[in-house]
């Protein structure tokens, strides 16, 4: 049974976790390159893997408040590329080097974060859930 205050709480768990998980990406994005702990992944991986998140947590609370297919789609990509190019143009304030590949990776894993959620959607959606 779904009613609407559990409609309203789930808009407003997915949204939250979205909006954390951008918010600290432009934290950690802008943390001089020297003082940045070492991972033990890629600088692109880490880029794709971190696109990817955000970019399905964006897709989700999109969805969750009502966002058609078409609109999910284009706006979670339109919104991914337009952060990524202002996170890269703006990383120079910061100690560190704006790179087009960097974007491009971003890119990447927003790109299959979308791929992603729209094909799980349609599997949900073809099982009759």
């Amino acid at each position: 049974m779904t009613d609407l205050a559990s409609i309203r709480r789930r808009r407003r768990l997915v949204t939250s976790v979205c909006v954390a998980l951008w918010a600290a990406a432009a934290v950690v994005s802008h943390v001089p390159s020297d003082d940045v702990p070492a991972t033990g992944i890629g600088d692109l991986t880490a880029h794709v893997l971190g696109y990817f998140v955000m970019t399905a947590a964006l897709w989700l609370s999109l969805s969750a408040h009502g966002w058609t297919r078409k609109a999910r789609l284009i706006g979670s990509l339109v919104i991914a590329a337009g952060y990524g190019a202002l996170d890269e143009t703006t990383q120079q304030f910061f100690g560190r080097t704006p790179d087009l590949i960097d974007w491009a990776a971003d890119m990447a894993g927003a790109a299959a974060a979308v791929v992603a959620c729209e094909l799980l959607a349609r599997v949900r959606e073809a099982s009759g859930k």
